[in-house]
């Protein structure tokens, strides 16, 4: 067997493969890695955001969630205190009414931050003036604002 000779064109065609192959090994390691990273699961239409669900197969839930939001990873809900809103915290990322409507299924716990069950996605999370934000927070929820209470405050 003849060695290819220095300058040869198959060495630039040999390495070119070998760059090609690792480009192509690094694009699909991150496209594995976004989706097994993902909270929404495979034939899942939920929102960024939102835990995954899929309704078995003849079986529908009608759950009745009370008024809540969960932001750092606590439960809030709904109050009848009026509210005012300070600093911007974030926005409700998924309402579980919308998707309980959509799948029949009940929504998993834990839920994450931006979670609701009475906002709308999109509606903006504010710190509640004059309170902590781990005790309270304002939800904005067709054009007014709601106060929410921690469960342990």
């Amino acid at each position: 067997m003849v060695s290819p000779k220095r300058g040869s064109p198959r060495r630039p065609a040999t390495i070119t493969a070998i760059v090609a192959v690792i480009v192509l090994a690094v694009v699909v390691t991150l496209y594995n890695l976004n989706r097994s990273t993902s909270s929404a699961r495979p034939g899942d239409s939920s929102p960024t955001g939102c835990p995954g669900v899929s309704a078995s197969a003849g079986t529908r839930v009608a759950e009745d969630y009370p008024g809540l939001v969960v932001w750092q990873s606590k439960t809030y809900l709904l109050s009848e205190a009026p509210a005012a809103p300070g600093e911007q915290l974030g926005s409700v990322t998924c309402n579980l009414v919308e998707i309980n409507d959509r799948t029949g299924a009940g929504v998993p716990t834990p839920w994450p931050n931006g979670t609701s069950s009475v906002a709308k996605v999109g509606s903006p999370i504010h710190a509640q003036q004059g309170a902590a934000v781990i005790c309270e927070v304002t939800v904005r929820i067709d054009g007014g604002w709601r106060l929410f209470r921690a469960q342990d405050c």
